[in-house]
C-alpha cells in the first residue's frame, strides 16, 4: 500500500513539472535566437534573390542582343520600323507619346503592325512625330504571335503594360520588354545613316564631317549617333513602378542639368571606354601618365562601344543613380567620359549597378 502511494506521488509531481510550460527567461531565449538567426538568414537569401534576378536579366539581355544580330544579318540594319532621326525627335520627348527605342525595335523584332485600325482589336496608334503621315497601327496581340517575324519572343510575364501606361494611349499602351525586376529594358541603336569623325557634344560648334555622339533629339542641322529622345518614355515616361525611372539622383535627370550637360553624361555612358581620343578638343596631345581628375573634360571617345546598347536598370530600378556614379566634384551630376580612366573601375558603366550588353 505505502509503495502505492508513492508511485502516485512522484506521478504527480512529473506531471506538475510537464504543466509548467516554459519560463519567461526561457522564451525570451528562444525569441533571441529566431531574431538572432532571422538577422543572418534573410539577408543572405535577399541577397541571392537579387543576385539570381540579376542573372535572369543577363541572360535575357544576352537572348534579345542575339534576336538584335540576326535581324542585322538578315537585312542589313538594326531593327525599328521607325528611323533614327524619327525616334530622335523632340516630338518624341513628349510624355504622351514617348515610343522607345526597344519598342520601336520590336516592331521589326515581334511584328504586330497591321494595315488600319480596327475597333474590334486591341489596336493603338503609333508615331513618334506629329506627322500623321507617318502614323501606324499595332495590333497588341499579334506582337510575338505564330506567324510574325519570329526573331525574338519575350519570356513569359516579361512582356507587360503596367499600371501607369494602361491609362495612356499610343505608345503608352504598348507593352514593354520587363527584366526579372519588373522594370522595362532600355535599347539605345546608333543612327547608321549618321557618318563623321566623332566629337564630345560639349564642343563650341559642329564642324562639317562632325558627328556628336549624343544628343537630346534630332532637331539640328547635325546628326549624332545616339539621341535621348529616343528612350525620353522609358527614362521619364512612367515606365516603372516609381513612375519615373530617372529621379533627381540621376546623371540624365535634375532641375540643375541642361540639355548638354546630358548629352556629355550620355556620351561618356556609349562611349568606348577602350578607345579614348589621343588629343583634346582643341588638338593637343594627351598625356595619359599624367592627367589628373582636372582633365576629366579634355578626354572624349574615338570609338562607341558599340552600334547598340541593350540596358536593365538593375536591383534599384534606376537607371545611372548618381549616387553610383564617378563625378568631377559632389555638386556636379555630370559623368564624364574622362572618368574611364582615374580610379579603379576603368569603365563609368561599373559605377552603376545597371546591366547591359554593347555590340557592333
Amino acid at each position: 500500500m505505502v509503495e502505492r502511494v508513492d508511485i502516485v506521488r512522484i506521478g504527480n509531481r512529473a506531471s506538475a513539472r510537464r504543466g509548467r510550460g516554459f519560463s519567461l527567461v526561457e522564451l525570451l531565449v528562444v525569441i533571441g535566437i529566431i531574431v538572432l538567426l532571422a538577422g543572418i538568414l534573410l539577408p543572405a537569401l535577399s541577397g541571392a534573390r537579387r543576385a539570381a534576378r540579376s542573372t535572369a536579366t543577363q541572360a535575357q539581355i544576352t537572348d534579345l542582343g542575339n534576336a538584335i544580330d540576326s535581324f542585322r544579318a538578315d537585312n542589313q540594319r538594326l531593327p525599328g520600323y521607325f528611323s533614327p532621326v524619327q525616334m530622335g525627335s523632340p516630338d518624341n520627348a513628349d510624355s504622351n507619346r514617348g515610343l522607345t527605342a526597344l519598342e520601336n525595335a520590336m516592331l521589326d523584332l515581334a511584328g504586330g503592325i497591321v494595315d488600319a485600325d480596327d475597333p474590334n482589336a486591341n489596336i493603338v496608334e503609333l508615331n513618334p512625330t506629329t506627322d500623321s503621315d507617318e502614323d501606324i497601327f499595332v495590333n497588341i496581340d499579334l506582337i510575338g504571335a505564330v506567324g510574325g517575324p519570329g526573331y525574338y519572343t519575350p519570356p513569359q510575364g516579361r512582356f507587360e503594360v503596367n499600371d501607369f501606361q494602361a491609362a495612356g494611349e499610343g505608345a503608352l499602351a504598348l507593352p514593354d520588354v520587363m527584366d526579372a525586376n519588373g522594370s522595362p529594358l532600355m535599347l539605345w541603336a546608333r543612327d547608321e545613316g549618321a557618318s563623321g569623325t566623332l566629337v564630345n557634344p560639349d564642343v563650341t560648334s559642329f564642324g562639317p564631317g562632325d558627328l556628336p555622339i549624343a544628343l537630346v533629339d534630332s532637331s539640328g542641322d547635325t546628326p549624332a549617333a545616339f539621341y535621348l529622345a529616343s528612350n525620353y518614355g522609358v527614362l521619364a515616361g512612367g515606365r516603372s513602378s516609381t513612375e519615373s525611372m530617372l529621379g533627381e539622383d540621376t546623371v540624365l535627370n535634375g532641375s540643375t542639368l541642361t540639355a548638354e550637360d546630358r548629352e556629355i553624361s550620355l556620351a561618356a555612358v556609349l562611349g568606348s571606354p577602350s578607345f579614348p581620343s589621343n588629343t583634346d578638343a582643341d588638338g593637343n596631345a594627351i598625356d595619359f601618365e599624367s592627367t589628373n581628375t582636372n582633365d576629366y573634360e579634355d578626354i572624349f571617345p574615338s570609338a562607341l562601344r558599340g552600334s547598340y546598347m541593350l540596358m536593365s536598370a538593375g536591383s534599384d530600378e534606376v537607371f545611372f543613380e548618381t549616387q553610383r556614379a564617378p563625378r568631377l566634384d559632389v555638386n556636379d551630376a555630370v559623368i564624364r567620359y574622362g572618368a574611364n580612366f582615374f580610379g579603379e573601375d576603368q569603365d563609368v558603366m561599373k559605377a552603376f549597378d545597371d546591366l547591359f550588353i554593347a555590340r557592333d
